[in-house]
């Protein structure tokens, strides 16, 4: 599972998101290089279930998604769970998972969750409010990629750069995580209507939420595929260190060796994971016909 921490300087925007991206990425169906993709609500453990059993398997998701109404995260964010967790399929392949969560901000500061990407809402009238979640992870870990949604309030003119905007508006942000794995969206999430009018949450079509789901599986997928591949080398050459007839004699040896198999096992299906969500993302085919 892929885990996406998704943050701001204001408590109900990070809530809101989730139910935008459910709005655009569950309600309706995703098109990528001409693929079906599907994400669901499933519960771990029936991505792929019987015949008999997948109704129920769908109703139950199709209930979950029925608690990340925008209707409601408008009207009171704080019934909005603060955590998602989203299937995705590509036709009838079972690709992974996206975990989404937003962490109350005093506790984030004083104990971060581990994660592969963080999204950050941006809002362009208090952008410093972002500032001291962001700027202690990064210094952390300058690996993890940034997905960046920049609220606004009217349709970007089509030759707008939102990355030129964010500069503008938080320049020490922007030279924060100059060099990383980074992209920058405009977004609202009830959107807006051909004559330019926000839409209602009823009726929404989120602004930049496809965008912004799409960055957020292409830079978690790649940067988990990186690091379980540097790892799965640290534990081949383990595996074959110890696996050696002298080793053999030792119980702290053998120890060692089944913790490296073990890891290695559980690295390799993580990887696997990686390698699908990348595929749906890219188009790339991973099955062999």
């Amino acid at each position: 599972m892929l885990r996406i921490t998704v943050l701001s300087g204001e408590n109900a925007h990070p809530r809101v998101m989730l139910a935008a991206l459910t709005e655009t990425a569950v309600r309706h169906t995703l098109i990528r290089h001409d693929r079906e993709i599907i994400a669901t609500m499933r519960e771990r453990g029936s991505e792929i279930v019987p015949e008999a059993e997948d109704a129920r398997a769908a109703l139950i998701a199709s209930n979950r998604a029925l608690e990340y109404t925008l209707e409601k995260a408008m009207r009171s964010p704080e019934q909005i769970a603060p955590e998602m967790e989203l299937c995705i399929r590509s036709e009838d392949t079972y690709c992974g998972r996206l975990r989404f969560y937003c962490p109350p901000p005093e506790t984030f500061l004083e104990s971060p969750p581990e994660t592969d990407a963080f999204l950050l809402i941006v809002s362009p009238g208090a952008p410093m409010l972002v500032y001291p979640y962001i700027f202690r992870q990064v210094e952390e870990d300058k690996t993890l990629p940034v997905c960046t949604a920049l609220l606004c309030t009217a349709p970007p003119a089509e030759n707008s750069e939102p990355g030129i905007s964010l500069q503008n508006i938080a320049p020490d942000l922007t030279e924060c995580v100059f060099g990383m794995n980074k992209s920058v969206r405009y977004y609202h999430p009830c959107g807006f209507a051909p004559d330019g009018k926000i839409c209602s949450p009823e009726n929404a079509s989120p602004c930049g939420a496809g965008e912004i789901f799409w960055d957020l599986v292409r830079f978690t997928a790649r940067n988990r595929r990186d690091a379980l591949e540097k790892k799965i080398r640290t534990l081949r050459q383990t595996i074959m260190h110890r696996n050696s007839v002298y080793q053999s004699g030792s119980q702290r040896r053998r120890l060692e060796l089944a913790q490296a198999r073990a890891a290695y096992a559980e690295a390799v299906k993580q990887l696997y994971e990686a390698q699908m969500l990348l595929a749906a993302e890219s188009g790339i085919n991973l099955r062999k016909e």
